[in-house]
């Protein structure tokens, strides 16, 4: 969080940057921001970036984990290659002096939780894969196969 809270100073983003760091409910920053900036070294599917897409606010995020699952490159957000802080401040600066880019892409990043990520998306791929299984002769797909084959 240091190093890119001098990259904001250095910027001159400090009057428009509020970096938080590690919080709880995220929902109560999202609705006041215009974008997402994700600086995780690792993750898992980051939740936070879907629930400020479901808010419209894109995101500029290191490419770690599942982020590119759930970041569209220069559609709903900014993937950046992980630890490229200079990268990370030139999309964040970038983004800022083209507002009509950034709320694109805010409008474009709450469609694709519209389309693909609302909780009857889940229920329907579940749906899908339990049908399949059910389906599917699973001791065959299960049984040795002969030696030589």
């Amino acid at each position: 969080l240091t190093e890119l809270k001098q990259e904001v100073d250095r910027l001159g983003f400090t009057d428009q940057v509020t970096l938080t760091g590690s919080v709880d409910d995220v929902c109560e920053h999202i609705e006041w921001a215009d974008l997402l900036v994700l600086t995780s070294r690792t993750e898992g599917f980051p939740g936070v970036v879907l629930e400020a897409a479901a808010a419209g606010v894109p995101a500029v995020a290191y490419d770690v984990g599942g982020t590119a699952e759930t970041v569209v490159d220069g559609v709903t957000g900014i993937i950046v290659a992980p630890g490229d802080l200079v990268g990370m401040g030139a999309h964040i600066r970038d983004l800022n002096a083209d507002r009509e880019r950034l709320d694109a892409m805010g409008v474009a990043a709450r469609e694709r939780i519209e389309a693909e990520f609302m909780l009857h998306h889940s229920i329907d791929r579940y749906d899908r894969l339990l049908q399949t299984v059910l389906t599917t002769d699973v001791a065959n797909m299960l049984a040795p196969t002969p030696a030589g084959a």
